[in-house]
């Protein structure tokens, strides 16, 4: 076993007994192949691969371990949005047939300063050139790009800015 835990992303898996066997820990949860109903795309057919040897259950064991191990339980923030409405409050459980109602959208801004660090990379990613005693081909009906290095102040590149 490796410590390596792998989850698909939203609809993404277009295997069942094959991504499995090359590695797949968890099927992204919450979205199956019609997402409002709440199922996954591995669902009952992994446990039925299973059964009938498709996937060997010491690869079942390895996946339980992998996805108990990631101790997402522990001081993680519980969901503050529901991503199939806008409205602040609805059914808790959608696929329920009786549903409790509550608050399933927070609207929590996340963004903090992004905005103003996206726009400070891309000011300073603009480069002008100096036109000294004309010496550049340049007319005043002109478009000037400059792509590639150039177009750049970070030398480590535009992904080197930390969090």
């Amino acid at each position: 076993m490796t410590a390596i835990f792998i989850m698909s992303d939203w609809l993404a898996q277009i295997s069942r007994v094959p991504s499995a066997l090359a590695g797949l820990d968890m099927s992204m949860p919450g979205g199956g192949v019609v997402p409002l109903l709440g199922d996954s795309y591995w669902m009952y057919e992994l446990s039925r691969a299973v059964l009938n040897v498709s996937v060997p259950v010491g690869r079942l064991n390895d996946i339980a371990t992998r996805t108990l191990a990631t101790r997402q339980d522990q001081c993680y923030p519980c969901p503050n949005f529901l991503i199939y409405t806008l409205d602040a409050t609805g059914p808790l459980y959608l696929s329920a047939l009786f549903s409790p109602s509550g608050v399933v959208n927070e609207f929590v801004d996340v963004q903090g300063k992004h905005a103003a660090t996206c726009r400070d990379i891309a000011r300073d990613a603009i480069t002008m050139p100096k036109n000294t005693n004309g010496t550049l081909p340049l007319k005043t009906n002109l478009t000037l790009k400059i792509f590639r290095t150039g177009a750049q102040k970070n030398p480590g590149g535009i992904n080197s800015y930390s969090d």
